[in-house]
Protein backbone atom coordinates (compact mmCIF):
# COMPACT_ATOMS: atom_id res chain seq x y z
CA UNK A 1 0.00 0.00 0.00
CA UNK A 2 1.39 3.59 -0.61
CA UNK A 3 1.21 6.84 0.68
CA UNK A 4 -0.95 8.95 -1.52
CA UNK A 5 0.71 11.54 -4.03
CA UNK A 6 -0.15 14.61 -2.53
CA UNK A 7 0.82 13.51 1.12
CA UNK A 8 4.08 12.08 -0.16
CA UNK A 9 5.29 15.51 -2.20
CA UNK A 10 6.28 18.96 -0.97
CA UNK A 11 3.97 21.78 -0.34
CA UNK A 12 6.34 24.31 -1.03
CA UNK A 13 8.54 22.75 -3.71
CA UNK A 14 6.58 20.34 -5.23
CA UNK A 15 9.25 18.20 -4.42
CA UNK A 16 8.25 14.51 -4.34
CA UNK A 17 9.87 12.11 -0.89
CA UNK A 18 12.41 9.85 -1.48
CA UNK A 19 11.37 6.38 -0.38
CA UNK A 20 13.57 5.20 2.65
CA UNK A 21 11.97 1.51 3.68
CA UNK A 22 8.42 0.37 3.77
CA UNK A 23 6.55 -1.62 6.59
CA UNK A 24 5.82 -5.22 6.39
CA UNK A 25 3.18 -7.45 8.60
CA UNK A 26 1.77 -10.74 7.84
CA UNK A 27 -2.28 -12.00 8.14
CA UNK A 28 -3.36 -15.24 7.97
CA UNK A 29 -5.61 -16.09 5.56
CA UNK A 30 -8.42 -18.61 4.44
CA UNK A 31 -8.74 -19.93 0.89
CA UNK A 32 -12.30 -22.32 0.92
CA UNK A 33 -12.07 -25.78 -0.62
CA UNK A 34 -10.97 -25.66 -4.30
CA UNK A 35 -12.08 -28.36 -7.32
CA UNK A 36 -10.21 -28.78 -10.57
CA UNK A 37 -10.61 -31.00 -13.63
CA UNK A 38 -7.53 -32.03 -14.94
CA UNK A 39 -7.71 -33.98 -18.42
CA UNK A 40 -5.38 -36.19 -19.37
CA UNK A 41 -5.30 -36.77 -23.03
CA UNK A 42 -3.55 -40.35 -24.76
CA UNK A 43 -2.30 -39.76 -27.81
CA UNK A 44 -2.79 -42.82 -30.66
CA UNK A 45 -0.64 -43.46 -33.82
CA UNK A 46 -1.21 -45.26 -36.51
CA UNK A 47 1.36 -47.11 -38.73
CA UNK A 48 2.26 -44.83 -41.81
CA UNK A 49 3.41 -47.79 -44.00
CA UNK A 50 2.70 -51.32 -45.02
CA UNK A 51 5.58 -52.88 -44.00
CA UNK A 52 5.20 -52.74 -40.11
CA UNK A 53 3.75 -55.80 -38.19
CA UNK A 54 2.61 -53.05 -35.35
CA UNK A 55 -0.43 -51.34 -36.94
CA UNK A 56 -1.75 -49.05 -33.83
CA UNK A 57 0.31 -47.59 -30.76
CA UNK A 58 -1.85 -45.81 -27.85
CA UNK A 59 -0.25 -44.21 -25.26
CA UNK A 60 -0.55 -45.85 -21.76
CA UNK A 61 -3.41 -44.49 -19.13
CA UNK A 62 -1.35 -43.51 -15.94
CA UNK A 63 -2.64 -45.75 -12.50
CA UNK A 64 -5.38 -44.57 -10.85
CA UNK A 65 -6.85 -45.55 -7.71
CA UNK A 66 -10.68 -46.45 -9.23
CA UNK A 67 -10.20 -47.45 -12.27
CA UNK A 68 -12.06 -45.64 -14.98
CA UNK A 69 -13.80 -43.66 -12.35
CA UNK A 70 -13.95 -39.88 -11.73
CA UNK A 71 -12.23 -39.46 -8.13
CA UNK A 72 -8.27 -38.63 -8.38
CA UNK A 73 -5.78 -39.77 -5.64
CA UNK A 74 -5.60 -36.48 -3.86
CA UNK A 75 -9.90 -36.87 -3.62
CA UNK A 76 -10.21 -40.37 -2.33
CA UNK A 77 -6.99 -39.20 0.19
CA UNK A 78 -8.84 -36.18 1.05
CA UNK A 79 -12.33 -38.29 1.73
CA UNK A 80 -10.01 -40.69 3.93
CA UNK A 81 -8.83 -38.08 6.28
CA UNK A 82 -12.18 -36.02 6.53
CA UNK A 83 -13.81 -39.60 7.05
CA UNK A 84 -11.26 -41.32 9.55
CA UNK A 85 -9.09 -38.72 11.22
CA UNK A 86 -11.50 -35.50 11.13
CA UNK A 87 -14.45 -38.23 11.96
CA UNK A 88 -16.50 -36.54 9.41
CA UNK A 89 -19.11 -39.33 8.03
CA UNK A 90 -19.55 -39.40 4.31
CA UNK A 91 -22.97 -38.44 4.35
CA UNK A 92 -22.08 -35.29 6.24
CA UNK A 93 -19.48 -34.93 3.19
CA UNK A 94 -21.92 -35.37 0.36
CA UNK A 95 -24.36 -32.45 1.99
CA UNK A 96 -22.09 -30.22 3.47
CA UNK A 97 -18.46 -30.61 2.57
CA UNK A 98 -18.80 -31.16 -1.13
CA UNK A 99 -21.92 -29.10 -1.58
CA UNK A 100 -21.34 -26.26 -0.43
CA UNK A 101 -18.23 -26.33 -3.59
CA UNK A 102 -21.03 -26.76 -6.01
CA UNK A 103 -20.04 -30.32 -6.25
CA UNK A 104 -22.63 -32.84 -5.83
CA UNK A 105 -21.05 -36.75 -5.00
CA UNK A 106 -23.24 -39.64 -4.21
CA UNK A 107 -22.31 -41.31 -0.55
CA UNK A 108 -22.51 -45.07 -2.27
CA UNK A 109 -19.96 -43.78 -4.45
CA UNK A 110 -17.87 -42.36 -1.81
CA UNK A 111 -18.24 -45.72 0.08
CA UNK A 112 -16.93 -47.51 -3.04
CA UNK A 113 -13.91 -45.35 -3.36
CA UNK A 114 -13.26 -46.15 0.60
CA UNK A 115 -13.59 -49.60 0.04
CA UNK A 116 -10.93 -49.87 -3.31
CA UNK A 117 -8.28 -47.61 -1.27
CA UNK A 118 -8.77 -50.21 1.68
CA UNK A 119 -8.01 -53.08 -0.77
CA UNK A 120 -4.89 -50.84 -1.83
CA UNK A 121 -3.79 -49.75 1.74
CA UNK A 122 -4.13 -53.44 2.78
CA UNK A 123 -0.13 -54.36 2.34
CA UNK A 124 0.60 -51.30 4.96
CA UNK A 125 -1.94 -52.30 7.02
CA UNK A 126 -0.56 -55.59 7.37
CA UNK A 127 3.13 -54.09 7.86
CA UNK A 128 1.67 -52.10 10.46
CA UNK A 129 0.31 -54.79 12.21
CA UNK A 130 3.39 -57.00 12.38
CA UNK A 131 5.15 -54.04 13.37
CA UNK A 132 3.01 -53.56 16.48
CA UNK A 133 3.05 -56.96 17.23
CA UNK A 134 6.37 -56.77 17.96
CA UNK A 135 6.22 -54.74 20.54
CA UNK A 136 6.10 -56.07 24.47
CA UNK A 137 3.25 -54.39 25.32
CA UNK A 138 0.61 -52.03 23.65
CA UNK A 139 -2.48 -50.38 24.36
CA UNK A 140 -5.95 -51.00 23.31
CA UNK A 141 -7.82 -48.50 24.42
CA UNK A 142 -9.21 -46.45 27.41
CA UNK A 143 -11.46 -48.23 28.52
CA UNK A 144 -11.08 -48.10 32.96
CA UNK A 145 -11.07 -51.19 34.68
CA UNK A 146 -11.73 -51.88 38.61
CA UNK A 147 -8.94 -54.05 40.33
CA UNK A 148 -8.22 -54.86 44.25
CA UNK A 149 -5.02 -55.55 44.62
CA UNK A 150 -4.13 -59.03 46.61
CA UNK A 151 -3.98 -58.60 49.93
CA UNK A 152 -4.62 -54.78 50.49
CA UNK A 153 -7.73 -53.36 52.08
CA UNK A 154 -9.70 -50.83 50.95
CA UNK A 155 -11.62 -49.46 47.88
CA UNK A 156 -10.68 -50.51 44.19
CA UNK A 157 -8.94 -48.70 41.93
CA UNK A 158 -8.76 -47.68 38.31
CA UNK A 159 -6.57 -48.86 35.88
CA UNK A 160 -6.96 -49.99 31.88
CA UNK A 161 -6.14 -52.75 29.79
CA UNK A 162 -3.16 -53.52 27.52
CA UNK A 163 -2.30 -56.70 24.99
CA UNK A 164 1.03 -57.92 26.54
CA UNK A 165 3.43 -60.42 25.10
CA UNK A 166 4.57 -63.08 27.43
CA UNK A 167 8.20 -64.00 26.70
CA UNK A 168 8.05 -67.37 28.80
CA UNK A 169 5.07 -69.01 26.71
CA UNK A 170 5.93 -67.22 23.34
CA UNK A 171 2.63 -66.20 23.87
CA UNK A 172 0.07 -63.16 24.67
CA UNK A 173 -2.79 -62.12 26.51
CA UNK A 174 -4.71 -58.78 28.32
CA UNK A 175 -3.55 -57.37 31.53
CA UNK A 176 -4.37 -54.58 33.57
CA UNK A 177 -2.64 -51.56 34.48
CA UNK A 178 -2.71 -48.91 37.10
CA UNK A 179 -2.82 -45.80 36.31
CA UNK A 180 -3.90 -43.83 33.72
CA UNK A 181 -3.41 -43.97 29.59
CA UNK A 182 -1.05 -41.05 29.77
CA UNK A 183 0.42 -42.62 32.61
CA UNK A 184 0.78 -46.37 32.54
CA UNK A 185 2.53 -47.57 35.75
CA UNK A 186 2.76 -51.28 36.26
CA UNK A 187 0.87 -54.31 35.91
CA UNK A 188 -1.23 -54.93 38.49
CA UNK A 189 -1.30 -58.12 40.01
CA UNK A 190 -5.05 -58.82 40.69
CA UNK A 191 -6.17 -57.31 37.38
CA UNK A 192 -4.21 -59.42 35.69
CA UNK A 193 -5.44 -62.68 37.69
CA UNK A 194 -8.82 -61.46 37.04
CA UNK A 195 -8.49 -61.17 33.03
CA UNK A 196 -6.19 -64.73 32.85
CA UNK A 197 -9.63 -66.49 34.46
CA UNK A 198 -11.64 -64.57 32.11
CA UNK A 199 -9.40 -65.33 29.03
CA UNK A 200 -9.50 -69.04 29.90
CA UNK A 201 -12.89 -68.79 30.22
CA UNK A 202 -13.62 -67.55 26.85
Amino acid sequence: MDVPEEERTCSCCGKPFKHIGDERSEQLHFRPISFYIVVQVLLKYIAACDCSDKRRATAESPIKPIDKGLASTSLVAAIAVMKFADHTPLARQATQVFKRSGIELSQSSMCRWMAKAADLLEPVYNLMCELILLSYCFGIDATNVKYREPGVKGKCKTGFVVYRKIPATNGSGFVAMSGSSTGMQRPCVAGEMALAQAWKAS
